[in-house]
């Protein structure tokens, strides 16, 4: 029925338009009981095995005409698929190790590596084209704390207040 077609529109939507950085939005309505939550379940577990990112939130948490709201339930709940709890800490972190990792050889000294990285993350964010400056510095302030570790400011309590402020706190 209706729903076959709705999944089979978003799988297509998911392997083609979506990942070759398309975006789309819909809205799903319906009665108590019609099923609307078992049929968004669907569709997150076919974006999370698809390596996406999700997140679920409802206008009843999030009212739709409080953005700050909504924003701060979508970072709070963003999921992949393998991990729910603290996902953006964990995409941020992630990047930085998995960059470490890949430079890290016997010959090559942590202070190179370092620097690399730190070139790596301002090539990144610069190219970020269409997020704001605040975000892009941000992001880049983030990155490059988790990276080089300075012993000349307290970068773990920074980096808890950028996590805060992506997730929309103030």
């Amino acid at each position: 029925g209706d729903r076959c077609r709705w999944l089979e529109d978003i799988q297509r939507d998911l392997d083609g338009y979506i990942r070759e950085g398309g975006s789309k939005v819909r809205f799903l309505k319906g009665f108590f009981g019609d099923g609307q939550t078992h049929f968004l379940s669907m569709v997150r577990k076919m974006a999370r095995d698809r390596g996406y990112l999700v997140s679920y939130i409802n206008a009843e948490e999030a009212p739709l005409h409080k953005f700050e709201k909504v924003y701060g339930q979508i970072v709070e709940r963003l999921e992949k698929a393998d991990c729910s709890e603290q996902t953006l800490r964990r995409l941020l972190d992630g990047w930085v190790e998995e960059r470490h990792r890949a430079l890290s050889t016997d010959e090559v000294e942590e202070e190179a590596i370092g620097r690399r990285i730190g070139t790596e993350i301002r090539e990144f964010t610069a190219g970020l084209v269409g997020a704001g400056q605040n975000f892009r510095s941000a992001l880049f302030r983030y990155w490059e704390n988790a990276a080089l570790m300075p012993d000349d400011r307290p970068w773990e309590e920074e980096n808890e207040m950028i996590l805060r402020w992506f997730s929309g706190e103030t």
